[in-house]
Parts: structure tokens; C-alpha cells; sequence
């Protein structure tokens, strides 16, 4: 079980990681909206990486935590949440390379 916890938190962090920096530290510019073709260049920013070890951490040491309230608030919840929104997000943008 530990596998499965250590696997879940880590692609959580890595779309908590993605929509962080998606949404609060990408630069702005007028008429340009954030797309997807700026992934891949991402994924080599250590201040992306850095985000998403910090956030690893956190989960996985909620997840180890003996009590099953706490666990349940911060960890299945969160890890839940944003492993099924990086999912949704990542076969629409699938979706919409088929279709295009």
C-alpha cells in the first residue's frame, strides 16, 4: 500500500505542481491565454520541479499520518481531487489533439 500512496502522491504533486504554475505564475500578456505547447519546456524549470517535491512531501507525509480523519482530509481527499483534475485535463488535451 505504501507503493500505491507513494505513486498517488506523486502524480498529485505533479498536477497540484502544473496548475500552480499555471495559474498564479505564469506570466500574463494581453490577448495570449496559457496553451499547451508550453509543457514540455515546463518540465525542465527547476522552480516546477522544486514545487512539486515540496508538494510530494507534503502529501506523502499525510499519508502517513496513524490517524484516519486527518489522513482522509489531507491526503485522499487532496490526492483524489487533483490526480482526477490532472487526468481530465490531460485527455482533453488528447481529446483535442484527435480532433483537430
Amino acid at each position: 500500500m505504501n507503493y500505491v500512496k507513494a505513486a498517488s502522491s506523486a502524480f498529485a504533486a505533479t498536477s497540484a505542481a502544473l496548475l500552480i504554475w499555471a495559474v498564479a505564475l505564469t506570466p500574463r500578456a494581453p490577448g495570449v491565454g496559457w496553451n499547451p505547447v508550453r509543457v514540455p519546456t515546463l518540465l525542465t524549470q527547476p522552480l516546477f520541479w522544486a514545487l512539486a517535491i515540496l508538494m510530494f512531501g507534503a502529501l506523502f507525509v499525510a499519508s502517513r499520518l496513524s490517524r484516519r480523519i486527518p489522513r482522509i482530509l489531507l491526503f485522499w481527499a487532496p490526492t483524489v481531487a487533483l490526480s482526477t483534475l490532472g487526468l481530465s485535463v490531460l485527455a482533453l488535451g488528447v481529446y483535442a489533439w484527435i480532433h483537430s
